[in-house]
This record gives C-alpha cells, structure tokens and sequence, in this order.
C-alpha cells in the first residue's frame, strides 16, 4: 500500500511540477498501472526520488511531446545495445530533449535501463497515458 501510494504521489507530483495538471494521468490509471507492474513502479518511484530534477524535466518534456516518448521507448526496446548518446545521436531534432539527458546524464541513463528492464510496463505506461490523461484544461479526477 505504501508502494501505491508513494507512485500515485509522485506520478501525482510530477504531472504538477511540471505545469501541465490538466495532462494529468488519472489516480484510476496509475493505480491500475501500478497494480499491474509493481515493481517497475516502485523502481520508476525510486528513480524519480533520486533525480527530482531530471524527473521534473522529463515529465514536462513528455507532457508536450507524448509521441516522442512513445518513439523513446519502442527505441529504447529495439536497440538494446545503444547507449543514451547514440539516441540522442539518431534523434538531432530533439534537441530539447538532448538537453535534459545532457544536464543529466546518468538519469538520463538509468530511464533507459528501466524501459529495457521492464519492456511491459513501459510500453503500457505509454499506451495508457494518453487513453486517461484528463482533456485539457481539467484535472484529473482526485
């Protein structure tokens, strides 16, 4: 329960932190999300205590870029032996988001060694998000 809490908190918090409430994933989704993968959430929560800064800019990153994030993953899982450099290499329009893992490499990194650990819940974080972020302008249902 404390796991729960904790992801729905800092999922909760990050969406905040990042100036875009309304694009919020619902309590209901995360927690099902979590339910689902727990430990991929606890690893994702542990990841995001760990690097606050670099939780905060890349989840304002993804709020405005969910169909970059969506292609960070599917490459993140189709190129395993590629370090975060080589993406960022492949990817030179997305120099917003070369920025952030420039300024902080190694949680730059170890997001990339979550998707990879745990494929499953990366993709389906990504394939859900979006189904049950909350319409513009409105937050999610607390």
């Amino acid at each position: 329960m404390k796991l729960l809490f904790c992801t729905l908190l800092t999922m909760f918090a990050l969406s905040v932190a990042s100036g875009n409430a309304g694009a919020a994933l619902s309590v209901a989704a995360v927690e099902n999300w979590a339910y689902t993968h727990p430990d991929a959430a606890f690893e994702l929560w542990s990841w995001s205590r760990e690097n606050p800064a670099a939780a905060r800019e890349f989840s304002r990153w993804d709020a405005v870029n969910h169909e970059r994030s969506k292609l960070f993953v599917v490459w993140a899982l189709t190129h395993p032996g590629k370090g975060i450099d080589a993406f960022v290499d492949n990817h030179p329009g997305w120099a917003d988001f070369g920025d952030i893992a420039e300024r902080h490499p190694s949680a730059a990194r170890t997001l990339l060694a979550w998707c990879r650990h745990y494929p499953a819940a990366a993709r389906a974080l990504m394939k859900s998000a979006r189904k049950h972020r909350a319409p513009e302008g409105r937050p999610s249902s607390m």
